[in-house]
Order: structure tokens, then sequence, then C-alpha cells
């Protein structure tokens, strides 16, 4: 990574490298550029007459999935009951037994232990060995 204080240093740092290692189009080296560098299209934001055109070009394309699509999916997964919902289960609401697993599932982790703790503590450090470390 090379970092760069603006764009102009940006650019020139682009041309330079392409310069040093060369183009795989022109034969004289091994990147795959297709100019010297420094053309770049920053800052372009597509027209709504652009984005219809891409988004009407990607329709045919099989990854390519509508709103129809997404429902009858979530339909289909209601019907075998697989519909897990996202990954974090913001929202889900849980019963009073299982807060009490997942308080008693925490409360055995090493967070909960300061001998657990300060030997994790001290090896961190590097220091496997030193005075109160647990064995």
């Amino acid at each position: 990574m090379f970092p760069m204080l603006n764009e102009a240093e940006a650019t020139e740092s682009e041309i330079a490298i392409i310069a040093l290692f060369g183009r795989k189009d022109l034969g004289t080296g091994c990147l795959r550029n297709f100019t010297d560098g420094g053309e770049g299209q920053r800052g372009l934001i597509h027209t709504t007459e652009a984005k219809a055109k891409m988004s009407q070009a990607h329709q045919g394309h099989p990854s390519y999935i509508t709103r129809e699509g997404v429902e009858k999916m979530r339909q289909t997964k209601l019907a075998k009951g697989t519909l897990r919902g996202n990954h974090n289960a913001l929202g889900t609401k849980r019963t009073e037994a299982q807060r009490l697993a997942i308080s008693e599932q925490l409360k055995r982790t090493w967070a909960s232990h300061p001998e657990r703790r300060e030997k994790t503590r001290l090896e961190m450090m590097g220091n496997k060995h030193a005075k109160g470390a647990i064995a």
C-alpha cells in the first residue's frame, strides 16, 4: 500500500509504477493496465438514464434477483420452517428461560474468572512465567 497525501501524488505514483513494471498489452511488462495511468474517472456520477440501462442489462443475468424472487424465497423458507431472520437476531424476543441460559453460559467464560483474565493478560504481555501466573 502506498499512502498519498493528495490525488495529484497518487496519480504521479500510479504513472511511475506502471512505467516501472510495464504493460502486458504493449509487451513491456506484467501489468494489465490499458493506459499509462492517471486517466481514471474519479467522481463519476451515473445519470438516471445510464442507471436504468445498466439495470436493464443485468436483468437477464443469472445473479439478478427481483423483489418478487426474494419474497418467493422467503415464503418457501417460512413454509419449510427454516426462516431464521438476520444473523445478529436484532429484534428477537427471548423467553425468560432463554435469557437465563445465555446468562449462565456467559458466566462460564474466561472473562468472568479473575484468575483466567490475569493469566491471559500475562501471556499477551509475553510473560508466561510471571509471578502470580496460573499453570
